[in-house]
């Protein structure tokens, strides 16, 4: 955690009130093993898991009709509902509609099968990150996890509308969604914080620091809005190899380049 930081890093240490409660996780099935064998979230659950155990969630799945699990989950002792606690968005939902079915559903209900809405039951949901486009090895850029948020944040909103739930209610439900990851300043502390636990290792002061990223609205974004709040100053160092284009807003970036080695020899030049 001290040298690699990824957008769900700062769940092991913000959310460790959540670690003896269960939590619902969603996003690639290995980050299961993240949140409950790295990070101690022992009673957590994948939605994977969750759905099988709970097959009439998704109408339009096809599982094979067993009792154990095919993969690497969190096994759950009987079928029915769970009181989840809170829902951790590690990273994009692979069933981008059994995601937004479930985490709705789990949103509304702590006992989906038996009640639709339970006024009293609010939780949270983090989201790791909040991209709404990145670059992949297709020409154009594809939608993040920002997408995934989006589009919950809108069929959530009008599943409550429908539902009948008054608009009181529904902007406090929707103030439970959480976010981290760039741009968020949160994450841009936690990664300063482990910069400083470097310099003390190696006994040397952080006079500046540069930040490289292809994402304006991230990167290079989060990266100025630390001078808000740093002591030092933060330079966002744009690349050209992401979803940034000419033409595009920089968002304050200091510098523009064709790739990351550009970049990083620019910095080691100033150095």
């Amino acid at each position: 955690d001290d040298q690699m930081i990824l957008a769900y890093t700062p769940f092991n240490t913000e959310l460790s009130h959540l670690k003896k409660h269960p939590v619902l996780i969603v996003g690639a099935e290995k980050t299961l093993r993240v949140a409950r064998d790295t990070y101690g979230f022992r009673e957590a659950v994948h939605i994977s898991e969750y759905a099988r155990r709970n097959p009439l969630l998704n109408p339009f799945a096809k599982r094979a009709n067993t009792t154990t699990s095919s993969t690497d989950l969190a096994p759950l002792e009987k079928h029915g509902d769970i009181h989840f606690r809170a829902v951790l968005v590690f990273s994009d939902p692979s069933n981008f509609f059994e995601a937004l079915q479930i985490i709705t559903d789990v949103l509304l209900s702590s006992k989906p099968s038996e009640c639709e809405h339970e006024k009293s039951h609010q939780i949270p949901v983090y989201f790791s990150a909040g991209d709404l486009l990145w670059k992949s090895q297709h020409r154009n850029p594809r939608f993040g996890l920002g997408a995934f948020r989006i589009a919950l944040e809108a069929l959530y909103t009008a599943r409550m509308r429908a539902i009948g739930i008054e608009e009181k209610e529904i902007e406090s439900r929707l103030n439970l969604f959480v976010q981290y990851g760039k741009p968020t300043t949160a994450q841009f502390r936690y990664a300063r914080e482990a910069l400083q636990r470097q310099a003390d290792k190696y006994c040397c002061e952080i006079d500046r620091v540069f930040v490289v990223g292809d994402n304006p609205a991230s990167d290079i974004h989060g990266a100025v809005e630390m001078n808000e709040v740093s002591k030092e100053p933060w330079r966002g160092l744009l690349v050209g190899t992401g979803v940034w284009r000419t033409g595009d807003d920089k968002c304050g970036a200091s510098q523009v380049f064709a790739n990351v080695d550009d970049a990083v020899n620019a910095v080691l030049g100033d150095c």
